[in-house]
């Protein structure tokens, strides 16, 4: 059952890296943890909506430890 939130993850169109939305012109390298801000208009040529990792994520939130254990890219 999904929750009443979903959670965004974006992917980075040159590295395929997955990140998370924080919100707030904020993100979140999935893989290394690291997080840091850029501008919208940044935002938009860097990275892609990827809509079933983000209903993966929000289903069971331990997706995004697997990604990052592993350090696993998105295939596009």
């Amino acid at each position: 059952m999904l929750k009443s939130e979903v959670q965004v993850v974006l992917r980075n169109k040159s590295t395929n890296i997955p990140y998370e939305c924080l919100g707030g012109n904020r993100y979140r390298n999935i893989v290394s943890g690291k997080e840091g801000e850029v501008s919208d208009e940044k935002a938009k040529e860097v990275f892609t909506i990827s809509v079933p990792l983000s209903l993966a994520c929000s289903v069971n939130p331990l997706v995004k430890k697997l990604i990052n254990r592993l350090g696993l890219v998105i295939e596009s």
